[in-house]
């Protein structure tokens, strides 16, 4: 039986949850534009919110992975991350996982994977772009 429904999961330049779990995303995008490859991306987070199905579930381990084009994993070094849910929080799950200076070796199609307790409750789309744009300046 599934344990999780994922609602979203999206990449933002900003987000953030406040003390009775409310969500503010800035900045929602599916692209990154990098001047060069490999480059780095400076900052941007992954957020995203799950309904708890089953509710005997008191803590979740939500893990993040990151997938290229060729179902090659990307290291990303981001630790699972063990979670006791309090009691306003057993009905829906927000999450938020912030990159700084992720690197990038190849332009091309990446995929986050998120999971929680071993099953996945989402993913999320993106491609890495180089940007062509010349500047303007002599």
């Amino acid at each position: 039986m599934t344990k999780f429904k994922v609602n979203f999961v999206f990449l933002a330049d900003h987000s953030l949850i406040d003390n009775n779990g409310k969500l503010s995303i800035i900045g929602i995008f599916d692209k990154i534009n990098l001047q060069t490859i490999p480059g780095n991306y400076l900052k941007f987070v992954l957020i995203g919110n799950f309904d708890i199905i089953d509710k005997t579930i008191n803590d979740i381990s939500l893990n993040v992975g990151l997938i290229d084009e060729n179902n090659k994993t990307v290291n990303i070094n981001i630790p699972k991350q063990d979670i006791h849910l309090p009691e306003k929080a057993k009905n829906h799950f927000n999450f938020m996982v912030e990159f700084g200076n992720l690197k990038f070796d190849n332009a091309g199609k990446y995929k986050f994977i998120v999971d929680a307790n071993g099953e996945k409750v989402g993913e999320v789309n993106f491609e890495v772009i180089k940007n062509e744009q010349k500047s303007n300046l002599s």
